[in-house]
């Protein structure tokens, strides 16, 4: 997955990923307790975000995440099982 290596790759300013064809962030963010969440606020989400099926564990263990995803619209039958857990993984 494109995605997953970016949001690894922590030289990557998360508000330079074009996020306007994703499907499934399911696990994205798991464990990345040190990655720093700055710029996923700007990710285009005029999308809505509810073409997005699988929010399950996207931030599992980033335990660090501090933004806020109020102005995302989760369709009612998104899975978001587990998106906030902070349990480490």
């Amino acid at each position: 997955m494109v995605l997953k290596a970016l949001v690894n790759d922590l030289s990557v300013n998360l508000g330079k990923i074009d996020t306007s064809l994703i499907t499934d962030l399911s696990y994205l963010f798991e464990g990345l307790e040190c990655r720093d969440f700055a710029g996923i606020s700007t990710w285009d989400t005029s999308w809505n975000v509810q073409n997005v099926k699988d929010f399950m564990g996207m931030f599992k263990g980033a335990c660090s995440l501090k933004q806020s995803f109020e102005t995302w619209l989760i369709s009612p039958q998104t899975n978001t099982s587990y998106m906030f857990d902070c349990q480490k993984a």
